[in-house]
């Protein structure tokens, strides 16, 4: 078996920003892994929501981990947004070890 499953739970403590988790067996170490503390609430993306018509709500501030099915996958979200009110969109997937290209789209509600 080449995987494993483990629940990190951050100590009261810890720095916020990127770490490295490795994992440590009797066959060795693992290469590092990027994991990032941060106060945001957590959500996983749920398919299908490769159509506007699907797509996920989200209420701010969130984070939403997701996963790219296929070459071409789309994900659509819809939230709600005051106008001068400040968003951040940060596609982690490439500091996170992902070859993936994530492009962000920001549309309203007219398209």
């Amino acid at each position: 078996n080449d995987s494993i499953a483990i629940d990190l739970v951050a100590a009261a403590d810890l720095p916020l920003g990127r770490h490295e988790l490795r994992i440590v067996t009797a066959g060795g170490e693992s290469a590092p892994l990027a994991i990032e503390a941060d106060t945001l609430a957590n959500m996983e993306e749920v398919e299908p929501n490769d159509d506007p018509k699907l797509a996920m709500d989200l209420s701010t501030p969130i984070q939403v981990w997701g996963t790219l099915s296929a070459a071409g996958d789309v994900d659509h979200f819809t939230f709600s947004a005051e106008t001068g009110q400040e968003l951040v969109f940060d596609a982690f997937a490439k500091r996170m070890g992902s070859s993936a290209n994530v492009v962000v789209s920001i549309i309203d509600s007219a398209g």
